[in-house]
């Protein structure tokens, strides 16, 4: 089968799978606003109502959000400085942050996009290599004897180059302000990147826990209700298979009391927000606030779970969203 023949056949399959999501990046790449209101028209699941935001909804907060470093600030706001890793040194171009002030392990991260991460640790593997650059944001992981700083700089100077909201309609990745900074890396037990449990917060009360385990090059996911009860679903992105659900729900993190609890206060007068934790030792740590979480085109099994989290978000009734 030719190419151009087998990206027929993947997108015929995508639209019989998830028509709705399928009608949407349609009218994304389209760029025509009568389409894509129609694509968005009386949401009422989950993802129909991340894809409603990303066209209507223009408030500030949401920028805020988007941005690493300017939603660093508003979780220190909020709950305090003690629950997001550190900053070892930041700079709006590659060449003026100091690479020989950072210790052995570390985290490179652009402010202003979804991904674009380069981790380096010991418990990485020493073969690893950085992509050439240009290629799309991604999450990379690095030994420290691997390490080529100029390789590190190609890679940063690309992504600070490229505009994360171009493309797939993600607005409030434009008012963000290309940086790129350097982080304290917090390890799990194993010394690699430590498990993410994920806060679907609405209005200030989370309804939904995700327990994000890695597992090689994939993933296990289970799900929680608020009360820590698991709730039998798997999950799947748009053009991949439905990840791996654990036969036997792990145990959630000793912390996730406290993650609730600060997820909410994250969450508290805004509408919608994801919150993404993860614990080291007995410490619960802010990673991101996610406006957007799959672009709007994830799918749930049962999908009845979709519609359940979508009536836990009320949208705004057809109308633009300002700041309010």
């Amino acid at each position: 089968m030719s190419e151009s023949n087998a990206g027929a056949v993947r997108r015929v399959r995508e639209a019989l799978r998830n028509p709705h999501a399928f009608l949407f990046k349609l009218a994304l790449r389209s760029g025509q606003p009568r389409l894509m209101r129609l694509a968005t028209a009386n949401p009422r699941t989950f993802n129909e109502m991340v894809r409603y935001r990303m066209v209507h909804d223009r408030r500030q907060l949401l920028g805020v959000f988007a941005d690493k470093l300017a939603s660093k600030r508003y979780v220190m706001e909020r709950i305090g400085s003690d629950h997001t890793p550190a900053v070892l040194g930041e700079a709006a171009r590659t060449s003026d942050l100091d690479f020989t002030a950072l210790p052995r392990e570390y985290a490179l991260k652009v402010s202003h996009a979804s991904g674009g991460v380069i981790l380096v640790f010991e418990a990485a593997d020493s073969l690893a290599r950085l992509p050439e650059p240009g290629r799309p944001f991604s999450r990379h992981s690095v030994h420290p004897d691997s390490i080529r700083l100029s390789e590190v700089v190609a890679v940063l100077d690309a992504w600070l180059e490229r505009r994360y909201a171009t493309n797939n309609g993600e607005w409030a990745y434009s008012l963000c302000t290309p940086r790129v900074f350097a982080e304290e890396y917090l390890h799990g037990s194993d010394g690699g990147p430590p498990a993410d449990l994920k806060l679907f917060v609405f209005d200030g009360r989370c309804a939904l826990l995700r327990l994000d385990i890695p597992s090689g090059k994939r993933k296990t996911l289970n799900h929680y209700l608020r009360d820590g009860s698991p709730v039998p679903a798997r999950f799947g992105e748009y053009h991949g298979d439905f990840f791996s659900e654990a036969s036997e729900p792990p145990e959630l993190p000793s912390g996730w009391r406290e993650a609730v609890c600060l997820a909410e206060q994250l969450g508290k007068g805004v509408d919608f927000v994801r919150v993404d934790t993860f614990q080291v030792g007995n410490k619960v740590f802010i990673g991101e606030l996610t406006n957007y979480p799959t672009n709007g085109t994830g799918r749930y099994v049962p999908r009845s779970l979709d519609r359940w989290l979508g009536d836990k978000w009320k949208a705004g009734g057809g109308r633009i969203l300002h700041d309010r």
